[in-house]
């Protein structure tokens, strides 16, 4: 029997219209499935939305951001001020290493006075210029100098090395033609790479592109060190970056627009406040000259132009009749001048995550609850990001190479059981943010460590104190004190209860 042909039921050719929307940023007539997608007038504002890498914009645009936002900081109050709050919150005193071995505390505190290559600053204070660096360019370099065992015996250092801070426009973004590039290396902003994401060597300039001289770069003028001797501290934001992004980059353009408009404001009342008075002719419509006729029938010219000689305050001044005096009124900046003013730099605080409070150094509408909440639960945050990325990137590198070169010019010797890398990696303990209620937030402490949650040494660490130093300044205290009333006293303070802080 022949194969029965399977029938289906025809179906007719009729065009329907579709009710799926394709995926995509326009649709006519019906909603964008995103609206940050779509192409309307709302979206028709957003420009430069091209999704470019930061790696390439920053490639194209830091030189000039770094200049724009170096004019503010330098010019700018208000932009100055927070780059100040920023790098004084962040630093405070300094961070304190946790150094087991006595000897090696102690030639700790010779180099870091003597870290230095200028001869300037001091380990702190070079921390602080770090973070004010990475806060306006965006991020710094630090060039690892070799010193000579002649400059440990005529005291210029105590362990031979130091540390050349390098400003970031002396890293070229564009490949130099005065360069000799090794084949193999990937020359990426200023930055050589072999191999996927290794870092290989810097091309450093030895003095700045722009300190007023005319005179062009030759080979001798750039240096290219290996990355094993350069520190590159700045806050990564997204996979990839290899150049800082500078703080204050999202605050720029208010900053700068805020600072023009005071200005402008200033210049207002600075004319307006001279009480400028304008006189006034008569107006009189009569053919020929302009007269005035008197009850006798003489005829009067009238002056058509009146220049008063200057005159000192409460002066009487006689006028030619007909004359009108006019005084404009002064200038009012308008009763939402003020709340404009903080809105648009509590917004540049934001952008660079700087406290408006301590900017302004108003707290007349921040509550104390609010205020401590703020510096808990947002701010604390912000700075333990701020010091992990200095003691990550700054200082534990440099610890670790003073660790490492003591230990190779012979200057410290580890004890017995015992290598130098046991000693390369300490804890560094940070100056927390002062307590608004201390005498509340010592109690919490002393009742955390009462109740075994806290230790004795983690609060004191909390404090931004060394717990070994704090130990032999009682036990000194203590034989200092021996005997005295002084230790009474303070044996009496300790057993004493404190008391309860109000809120």
């Amino acid at each position: 029997m022949p194969d029965k042909k399977t029938s289906y039921p025809r179906v007719r050719n009729v065009r329907m219209k579709s009710r799926y929307i394709a995926p995509g940023p326009t649709s006519h007539g019906i909603r964008a499935m995103y609206d940050a997608a779509g192409v309307g007038r709302r979206a028709s504002t957003f420009q430069g939305a091209n999704g470019w890498s930061m790696e390439y914009l920053l490639g194209k645009t830091l030189d000039v951001v770094q200049r724009r936002i170096l004019q503010e900081v330098r010019n700018n109050p208000i932009a100055g001020r927070i780059v100040d709050v920023i790098t004084r919150s962040t630093v405070m005193s300094g961070p304190k290493p946790k150094i087991r071995d006595e000897s090696l505390r102690e030639l700790w505190k010779r180099q870091s006075g003597k870290l230095d290559a200028d001869g300037v600053l001091s380990f702190d204070e070079m921390i602080s210029l770090v973070v004010r660096d990475v806060a306006t360019r965006g991020e710094i370099f630090s060039w690892i100098r070799d010193r000579t065992m002649d400059d440990v015996d005529r005291g210029m250092v105590a362990v031979p090395f130091q540390v050349q801070l390098i400003p970031s426009e002396q890293v070229p973004l564009s490949k130099p033609l005065a360069v000799d590039i090794q084949e193999g290396s990937d020359f990426r902003s200023g930055i050589l790479f072999r191999g996927p994401g290794q870092r290989d060597a810097y091309v450093f300039l030895r003095r700045h592109p722009r300190n007023g001289t005319l005179e062009g770069f030759t080979r001798d003028d750039y240096a290219v060190v290996p990355s094993s001797s350069v520190l590159h501290v700045f806050q990564q934001r997204e996979p990839g970056q290899i150049r800082g992004e500078p703080w204050l980059v999202r605050s720029l353009i208010r900053l700068h627009e805020l600072d023009e408009y005071l200005d402008a404001e200033l210049v207002k009342k600075k004319f307006t406040s001279k009480m400028t008075t304008f006189y006034k002719a008569p107006q009189i419509e009569v053919s020929g000259a302009e007269l005035i006729q008197e009850e006798g029938g003489e005829v009067e010219e009238v002056e058509d132009e009146f220049v008063p000689e200057r005159y000192d305050a409460g002066a009487q001044i006689t006028i030619p009749p007909g004359w009108e005096i006019e005084t404009p009124r002064p200038h009012e900046v308008g009763s939402d001048f003020s709340s404009y003013i903080r809105q648009v730099v509590m917004e540049a605080c934001m952008a660079a995550h700087a406290p408006y409070e301590l900017v302004t150094g108003d707290f007349s509408q921040t509550a104390e609850r609010a205020l401590r909440y703020y510096n808990k639960a947002i701010y604390e945050p912000v700075l333990t990001a701020r010091r992990q990325m200095v003691e990550h990137r700054f200082i534990k590198p440099i610890f670790r190479e003073f660790v490492r070169r003591a230990y190779v010019a012979g200057l410290w010797t580890p004890p017995d059981g015992e290598t130098w890398q046991d000693y390369a990696e300490v804890e560094w303990s940070w100056q927390p943010i002062p307590h608004l209620q201390p005498a509340q937030e010592m109690n919490a402490k002393t009742a955390a460590i009462k109740s075994n949650l806290q230790s004795f040494s983690g609060a004191i660490r909390e404090l931004g104190r060394d717990p070994d130093e704090v130990a032999q300044e009682l036990r000194e205290d203590m034989e200092r004190f021996d005997g005295l009333s002084v230790e009474a006293w303070m044996k009496a303070q300790s057993a004493t209860p404190p008391e309860n802080g109000s809120d």
